[in-house]
């Protein structure tokens, strides 16, 4: 059986996307949204290599899940989150 895609490019798929830059703008609108709305659960569907759980659990006050088809992009999220 091949490899599917997203587990195959879940090792590179943090240095395609400039995620520091792409949350320090978005960070705004995700305190409004959090402040307006105060979450107690947060899914996460789609959550690829964890950057928005990341940005999220630093918001805190909710319990974060993360949710992806590719058993790798969840490796790499729960590395991201573990090292947090």
């Amino acid at each position: 059986m091949e490899e599917p895609f997203y587990d195959h490019v879940a090792q590179f798929y943090d240095r395609m996307i400039p995620w520091e830059k792409r949350l320090a703008g978005e960070r705004p609108a995700f305190e409004a949204l959090w402040e307006r709305w105060r979450p107690a659960r947060v899914l996460d569907a789609a959550c690829g290599t964890g950057a928005h759980l990341g940005l999220l659990a630093e918001l805190g006050g909710a319990e974060l899940t993360g949710s992806d088809a590719s058993a790798q992009m969840i490796v790499q999220a729960r590395a991201r989150l573990d090292s947090r």
